[in-house]
């Protein structure tokens, strides 16, 4: 679950970066600027390809484990559904997964 949260940190950061420097820098680039800017969308592009890789690897178990751990069906009339018994509900504060009737 943090291997989510850090690649996606990692690489929302990363394009905010390259953005910012872009707008940044448009005015004042020299004569060998576009080495270096071919050289840093290299480097961030083997980055963001690992970082995709994780949230896409980490978000397929946390789904894979959170439907396993969900229950098969909603409460009967009367009963509470307490969806913080599930991994997702204690994880993210919720009340009950499904409408009240």
């Amino acid at each position: 679950m943090i291997a989510l949260f850090v690649a996606g940190t990692v690489w929302l950061c990363g394009l905010t970066l390259l953005a910012t420097l872009g707008v940044g820098t448009r005015g004042r680039l020299g004569a060998g600027a576009g080495l270096l800017w071919a050289d840093m969308w290299r480097r961030s592009s083997l980055v963001a390809s690992i970082c995709v890789g994780a949230v896409l690897l980490s978000g397929l178990w946390f789904t894979w484990m959170s439907w396993r751990s969900f229950p098969s069906s909603p409460p009967a009339r009367g009963e509470s559904g307490d969806a913080k018994a599930v991994s997702s509900g204690r994880l993210f504060g919720a009340e009950q997964p499904w409408p009240s009737p």
